[in-house]
């Protein structure tokens, strides 16, 4: 049966991710697998055919995700189970225990849910998130609609928008004069807009902070 990484992906709580470099599959049996193929051999492992295919249960994948993947993948998975209406956190911690691998990374994960991960667009979305909750940012509104235009964070007290401008969307001439509309938009209904990029959110993250601060402070 699919597994690990290969079945959450499977189950739609993650999109293709680069650390599925390998498919990775569970088996009661004691066998060596094929290049590019991962076997975890397991005894007593519940299975669900989804999509046409043997798979893991989804409280079992996401222990399993717990045990090989990083904690963003894990905690994205969490807030996609949980924007589903699917997140049952009294199953998974009935899965977990003492020596079972992933117990401890997904209680972890589970204290520190984040359902707003759900609604990040893209990994710069994402770690955007992580940024704000590292310096006690307030959490914005995420992929929103404000006066027709879909922003990437949104602080309606503040009347504050922070657009993350990634490569791929933001660098042709159309997509440049696009930004440039939205942004006289917003503009027009008295919003303040700021834009940040990958480079400042990694490189100068305290420096961002006291930016998006001094625009939280003088807009409440």
């Amino acid at each position: 049966m699919l597994s690990h990484v290969t079945a959450t992906w499977w189950h739609g709580l993650l999109d293709f991710p680069a650390a599925l470099r390998v498919v990775q599959v569970s088996t009661p049996r004691q066998i060596q697998g094929p290049a590019g193929i991962q076997v975890f051999s397991r005894r007593h492992l519940d299975r669900r055919l989804h999509r046409g295919l043997p798979v893991t249960t989804v409280t079992q994948t996401v222990l399993d995700l717990a045990a090989v993947a990083d904690s963003r993948l894990l905690r994205r998975a969490l807030a996609n189970l949980d924007y589903r209406g699917i997140l049952d956190v009294e199953a998974l911690n009935a899965l977990c225990g003492r020596g079972i691998p992933g117990s401890a990374h997904l209680g972890w994960a589970l204290r520190e849910h984040q359902p707003l991960l759900a609604r990040a667009n893209g990994r710069l979305e994402e770690d955007f998130l992580a940024w704000c909750e590292r310096f006690q940012v307030p959490l914005p509104r995420v992929n929103v609609r404000v006066h027709g235009v879909l922003v990437d964070a949104y602080w309606p007290a503040a009347r504050l928008v922070v657009e993350l401008d990634g490569v791929a969307n933001h660098s042709s001439p159309a997509q440049l004069r696009r930004d440039k509309r939205n942004e006289l938009t917003l503009r027009e209904h008295g919003l303040v807009v700021v834009r940040y990029d990958w480079a400042l959110l990694h490189r100068e993250p305290a420096r961002m902070y006291r930016d998006l601060t001094s625009h939280l402070r003088r807009t409440l």
